[in-house]
């Protein structure tokens, strides 16, 4: 990529005959081959893959000037220590060794500083360049995965990496199979489900996804981010988009072929998961998540479809009111201030306010595709023919320790790292308001059942009630619910808290963990909604990350670090502050004042 220009692989790319891609018209899986051969010839042509020979590292910063006075030094050391008479020579070193000292830490200063500023809008550099000060615990270069199976630790790569993408390819279907088989009382051919959209004035299969324009597919491409990964194709964002204007008509007839013949090329069906840690133990394959990586030719394939059905569903109002998740003009803030601003309402009447956060086990890798075409044939789209070809026969292919599995095939849940899959999901969980008559909140799959009343032993009951409901309708539509993490919550003044003598929900003979505070979204929230609890974690991560920031105040300029506070700070005083900011009294509102003040000492150097 040295000599590597745009304006040269264009010239490349010029040179090829792009019209034979459009000249297969049955057969999207040999119009995809046809262009993939020609696109990756044309990068081999501009840059062919070498093997090179990796130096030792070196720090981006250091420079011939570092180097030169780094050799100066060192002959001074060499001179010093043979002729350890002569004092002279080791006052030579010694200011040499302390020039090498301030050299390094004026150009890495500089350096930082100028790369904080370029990459100040995009968070994913940014935070590569926190790590180079060190504010990551993570190691630079990510450790070989180490399983326990069989009770014993494994260390064979292969071994460890068939493991993984055996638990990713096993776990969704192994929850679908422990779901008891009962009668069926809210899957899509009870008349709950049906009436719902119904009521609605959906007519079923009214819907179909139409073709799309060259100035779509070019605008989606020059749209493209060229740090992203690849996929499977081994294509990266970065050629796509330089490329855009001589390859718009050719990809916009792939994508015109897939809606035409309902059919989703096999390749763009193919995933590469990386394994991702989470928490706890390193050696319990459970406690890691698959991050996937799709071609990037199925992101704009997925986009075309994507905007469509997105426009058909707001123009008929059909997504489920309280839904917060993956949805334009809608967020954690929509989310939360509807529940904050719900629960003072029955505050303010002198009523309580019961809650239960309902906790889904792998929401998205269980969606049964037969129920999610079902239910959108219901929901008006013409088009689940193709779905069905997005949804069925995909694979994945696990890569750890450098080393690949073999691929396996996925049987259900929507595609992860996707285009659609958030959408497609929202579609499957839209009717679950049928199961219930209370308040319904979601959020994706984070879901918050709410029920007011003047006895909270009867607020209990009913929340028990619907609790069961909602279950219900989970088993019915293959979802499962963890009660072990499901949390029940009574919300009121700090006078009526204190008179609740009973409240204790169940969902069957499993009694609901009853909690004084829960974290929703990411904010923390009291029984009483005072916003002690949120404040007090919004401080401890400030002025934790106010204190790392201290240790490099001298090489960091005032730009970098208004940048940096904005970046690490400021995100967390701002994150939902619209729900909790004003419910809170002076003192806390003080504290916070503190807190902001500290910080703005920081940015001026003060």
């Amino acid at each position: 990529m040295k000599n590597y220009t745009p304006e040269s692989f264009v010239t490349i790319l010029e040179t090829k005959i792009w019209n034979t891609v459009n000249q297969e018209k049955e057969d999207v899986d040999v119009a995809l081959e046809i262009f993939n051969t020609m696109f990756l010839h044309s990068i081999n042509e501009i840059c062919p893959e070498k093997e090179i020979k990796i130096k030792s590292r070196t720090e981006p910063w250091i420079d011939s000037e570092i180097l030169e006075t780094m050799r100066e030094r060192d002959n001074a050391l060499y001179n010093a220590n043979r002729n350890k008479q002569d004092p002279e020579l080791r006052k030579l070193f010694n200011k040499l060794r302390n020039k090498v000292v301030k050299l390094n830490r004026q150009k890495k200063s500089n350096h930082f500083c100028d790369k904080v500023e370029e990459h100040k809008n995009d968070p994913k550099q940014l935070w590569k360049q926190l790590k180079t000060l060190g504010y990551s615990n993570k190691c630079k270069e990510k450790p070989r995965i180490i399983l326990e199976i069989n009770n014993e630790k494994c260390f064979d790569p292969i071994k460890v990496v068939n493991e993984i993408s055996k638990y990713f390819l096993t776990v969704a279907a192994n929850l679908v199979n422990k779901i008891p088989k009962i009668a069926k009382r809210f899957d899509v051919n009870s008349t709950f489900f049906k009436d719902y959209y119904k009521d609605k004035g959906v007519i079923p299969n009214s819907f179909k996804v139409s073709k799309v324009s060259e100035e779509f597919v070019l605008k989606e491409l020059l749209k493209l981010n060229p740090t992203k990964s690849t996929g499977i194709d081994g294509i990266k964002p970065r050629f796509l988009k330089d490329g855009a204007r001589v390859i718009k008509s050719a990809i916009t007839h792939i994508i015109n072929l897939s809606i035409e013949t309902q059919t989703v090329p096999d390749l763009l069906k193919q995933a590469i998961v990386k394994p991702l840690y989470k928490k706890n133990s390193k050696l319990d394959v459970g406690n890691y998540r698959p991050v996937s990586l799709l071609c990037i030719i199925s992101k704009i394939l997925e986009k075309a479809v994507y905007v469509q059905i997105e426009k058909h569903l707001t123009d008929n109002n059909l997504l489920y009111e309280y839904q917060s998740g993956f949805r334009k003009s809608y967020s954690t803030d929509t989310c939360l201030i509807n529940l904050i601003d719900h629960i003072k309402l029955l505050k303010s009447r002198g009523l309580y306010a019961g809650m239960v956060l309902m906790d889904l086990q792998k929401a998205f890798d269980t969606v049964d595709h037969d129920i999610l075409c079902k239910k959108l044939e219901i929901m008006g789209l013409n088009f689940t023919g193709w779905l069905k070809s997005y949804l069925k026969g995909r694979t994945q292919t696990v890569i750890a320790n450098d080393t690949s599995s073999e691929p396996g095939i996925v049987t259900c849940g929507v595609p992860q790292g996707s285009i659609l899959g958030p959408l497609l999901f929202l579609c499957y969980v839209n009717d679950m308001p049928i199961s219930v008559k209370c308040k319904l909140l979601l959020y994706a799959d984070d879901s918050a059942l709410i029920i007011s009343g003047t006895d909270p032993k009867q607020i209990a009951e009913e929340l028990s009630k619907a609790l069961e409901e909602c279950r219900q309708w989970l088993m019915d539509n293959k979802l499962s619910l963890h009660l072990g993490k499901t949390e029940a919550m009574i919300f009121g003044s700090k006078r009526k808290l204190n008179k609740v003598e009973s409240f204790k929900v169940r969902c069957g003979d499993v009694e609901i963990n009853n909690v004084k505070k829960v974290k929703y979204l990411g904010l923390v929230i009291d029984d009483d909604l005072s916003g002690e609890s949120a404040i007090t974690n919004i401080l401890k991560k400030a002025n934790s990350r106010l204190k790392f920031l201290y240790r490099y105040r001298e090489m960091l300029n005032f730009s970098t670090r208004k940048t940096l506070c904005s970046a690490l700070i400021q995100c967390h005083f701002d994150y939902t502050c619209s729900s909790w900011y004003p419910g809170i009294n002076k003192k806390l509102k003080s504290k916070l004042q503190v807190a902001q003040n500290k910080m703005i000492r920081f940015i001026l150097n003060l």
